[in-house]
């Protein structure tokens, strides 16, 4: 592994970490008596797709630019 790929690797085992509690969170729901409910649900749909998309920053550089607009008086967000 090279030092640029740390980075990746740390992101990796994140979503993998975040994979697993998911599903650890969605068989409580389901063995819950209720079953799950709607925001169950819904939590559940939001963290797939989050999960999907994930991918962390490509660099150190690439996120300090991301903070700085966000934190940059003229800047606008998208609605």
């Amino acid at each position: 592994m090279t030092k640029d790929d740390a980075p990746k690797e740390g992101t990796k085992q994140l979503i993998d970490k975040m994979k697993a509690t998911k599903e650890k969170w969605d068989a409580e729901a389901a063995a819950s008596p209720d079953g799950p409910d709607e925001t169950d649900q819904l939590l559940s749909q939001a963290i797939s797709m989050a999960l999907d998309q994930g991918r962390g920053w490509s660099s150190p550089e690439e996120r300090e630019k991301y903070l700085e607009t966000l934190l940059d008086d003229e800047f606008i967000p998208p609605l």
